[in-house]
């Protein structure tokens, strides 16, 4: 063999080799979606925000994105991806080619992979499992539209949140019996401790005049200023905030502009920003008709709550609501149960995660049952209370310095 022969086989051995090693420690990489490849989403081109990976005929996507279009949030943990939105909760896991939803197993068409940063999951597993038809016109563009019994659970939806909150708006009053928990883990002192409390409040809430009152005990480790069970007493009414320390036992009052929540309310759900809240939680829902009640499960990632904040923003015609820091990382998970024949709150459960710059992690759990509708005896300050309170003095916050013009 001429040293040019064994040159050209060695190169050609080198290159087998590269590509065995390659498919062996690099199964994720996939080829690219064919050039000038259009994704549409709801009518939208999100090509830009949705990258597909084509492998074999079939299109795989980043998980976290084509989630948030699907109006669908996501979790990881311990290599497992929960993707939830509503009743319906899926689990991929990077490496498997099977994903379980509702103690139920399915096959994917290939392994769920890493590449760069992101999962990648079938695009069309994902949609159709969330409510989404997805097409492909066979030369260069994918379309997922809610399929139509989708269209109706979120027209439906809709219909059932709107009534709820229409009738909220005008009951004269009703009690709340609530529960809170906090569990989490924050740096103290250099080292990462565990953060829990839990407690139980009862809230009553009067319409005319817009008064409230709250009373309950909380009990909290590792919580700064609080150990044991103390007892929580607060009271909202005449534009202003009247509580009692729970250290200290001392009572002070902080002003509040009503004004905003009282034209709110007086709109009930017929503005055109709550209408789209309304239509935006509906796209995060789902639907369970419970015989004499309906129950609303819907899930919202931080994403959501920015376009629900611009939606109130704008109805304000001010900042009332800021968006959430970079980096600050939120979804909330909530079921509602609404009384068929009253189309009022019957039960809630909101389950809220934060994160702060991967430093803090918490969750919030609250619960609660409405009763005594149109039942509670007026909610009074007691003129003792008016009496004790002081102003809570709170610092300024210096502001962020702005851009030099």
């Amino acid at each position: 063999m001429t040293a040019r022969r064994r040159k050209a086989r060695f190169i050609i051995e080198v290159l087998a080799a590269a590509s065995v090693i390659g498919t062996m420690v690099s199964p994720a990489v996939a080829a690219p979606a064919a050039p000038g490849l259009l994704v549409k989403a709801e009518g939208k081109d999100v090509t830009d925000s949705l990258p597909v990976m084509v492998e074999n005929g079939v299109s795989w996507v980043p998980v976290r994105q084509a989630a948030a279009l699907l109006h669908a949030t996501v979790q990881w943990s311990d290599g497992a991806v929960t993707v939830q939105r509503g009743h319906s909760v899926l689990e991929f896991r990077v490496g498997s080619s099977q994903v379980s939803e509702g103690g139920q197993t399915y096959d994917l068409p290939g392994d769920v992979r890493l590449i760069g940063n992101s999962t990648y999951v079938p695009l069309r597993f994902l949609a159709e499992r969330l409510g989404y038809a997805v097409s492909w016109d066979g030369v260069r563009q994918i379309d997922l539209e809610p399929s139509e019994k989708r269209q109706q659970e979120v027209t439906r939806i809709e219909d059932i949140l709107r009534q709820q909150n229409e009738v909220t708006n005008t009951l004269k009053s009703y009690a709340t019996d609530m529960n809170l928990t906090l569990q989490g883990s924050a740096p103290m002192a250099g080292v990462n401790q565990s953060i829990r409390a839990e407690g139980g409040f009862e809230i009553l809430y009067q319409r005319d005049p817009l008064a409230m009152a709250a009373k309950g005990k909380i009990s909290a480790t590792n919580l700064p200023g609080l150990s044991g069970p103390v007892t929580v007493d607060a009271y909202l009414a005449d534009n202003k905030v009247y509580f009692q320390n729970p250290v200290g036992g001392g009572w002070y009052f902080i002003p509040v502009d009503l004004s905003l929540l009282k034209e709110w309310m007086a709109q009930g759900a017929d503005t055109p920003e709550q209408r789209r809240v309304i239509s935006l939680m509906a796209d995060g829902a789902e639907l369970t008709d419970q015989g004499d009640a309906y129950m609303i499960a819907g899930d919202m990632d931080k994403s959501m709550m920015a376009r629900m904040a611009d939606v109130l923003n704008q109805g304000t015609g001010q900042p009332a609501l800021e968006p959430l820091p970079p980096d600050v990382d939120m979804s909330v998970h909530y079921d509602i149960t609404v009384d068929k024949s009253g189309m009022h709150s019957r039960s809630f459960r909101i389950v809220e995660q934060v994160a702060v710059a991967s430093e803090f992690q918490f969750q919030w759990i609250l619960s609660g049952t409405t009763d005594q509708i149109n039942q509670v005896p007026p909610v009074v300050v007691p003129d003792e209370v008016k009496q004790k309170a002081v102003p809570l003095d709170i610092p300024e916050l210096p502001e962020a310095p702005g851009p030099s013009l």
